[in-house]
Order: structure tokens, then C-alpha cells, then sequence
């Protein structure tokens, strides 16, 4: 026993246990306030109307993500949109000199000058691509004598 006393001592166990002694006790103490059942209601109700203030406004902070989330959601649709439309726009271009290849009655140097337009003007392109095969060489031998 005197050495398991020694080691509390060493340790600072005896004050820890004096410091819960104390606390245990004032816990069972009563402090008069006067009249204790109306300053139990006002806590209670106090405490209620925190609890209320507290929960509207978790509320209105998940109504706020709920439309962060929307609108994010919208944006990252549109994103994906523009990724999309870069995408198409880069196998066009890369196809372009293949279309242009496939059309009859061009000088190589005609194809590669018409393929070299195509693939910088992506209005030109998109135009030449919802062409028919009959129409693209209309629209390329006009492309080739405008860019003279």
C-alpha cells in the first residue's frame, strides 16, 4: 500500500483523485437562486429557442449547398459540353485532309492548300463536313480560288 501511495505521489494520481473528490461533491451541492422553478422554465426555454435558431439555420445552410450543388452540377454539365465539342472539332481536323483527299479532281497541292484551310477555320470545316460528296468539290474548288 505505501508503495502503490509512493507512486501516486510520484505520478500526480493523489491530486487528480483530491480534483475529482471535488468536483463529485460540488456537483450534489445546491446554490439557491431564488425562486428555482422559474429559472429552470427560463433555461428550458432558452435552450429551446437556441436548439429552434440553431436547427433553422442548418437548415437554411443545407438549402445553400442544395443549390451550390445545382448549380455546380450545371456548370460541370456545360464544361463537359465545351470538352465535347473540342473533341469533335479535333478528329475534324485531323480527318479533314482525308475528306478533302476523297473528293476527285484536285492537284495534290490543291488537296493539301484545301485540307491546311479546313483544319484553321472550324466554321469552314463544320460547313464542308455537313456537305455532301457532290457539293464538296463545288465548295472547295470556291474555298481554293477565294484563297488565292
Amino acid at each position: 500500500m505505501e508503495e502503490e501511495e509512493a507512486t501516486n505521489e510520484v505520478h500526480g494520481f493523489d491530486d487528480i483523485q483530491e480534483n475529482a473528490d471535488v468536483d463529485e461533491n460540488m456537483s450534489h451541492s445546491h446554490v439557491p437562486t431564488g425562486d428555482a422553478s422559474s429559472s429552470g422554465r427560463r433555461t428550458r426555454k432558452r435552450t429551446k429557442a437556441n436548439e429552434s435558431t440553431t436547427v433553422e439555420s442548418l437548415i437554411d445552410v443545407m438549402k445553400d449547398m442544395g443549390k451550390l450543388y445545382g448549380e455546380t452540377s450545371a456548370n460541370v454539365a456545360k464544361i463537359a459540353k465545351c470538352f465535347e465539342i473540342e473533341a469533335e472539332w479535333g478528329s475534324r481536323r485531323l480527318n479533314a485532309f482525308e475528306k478533302v483527299s476523297k473528293v476527285e479532281g484536285f492537284s495534290d497541292a490543291d488537296m493539301l492548300r484545301a485540307g491546311e484551310i479546313l483544319s484553321r477555320d472550324a466554321a469552314r470545316a463544320n460547313y464542308f463536313f455537313t456537305l455532301s460528296y457532290g457539293l464538296r468539290k463545288l465548295y472547295l474548288h470556291g474555298l481554293l480560288s477565294s484563297n488565292n
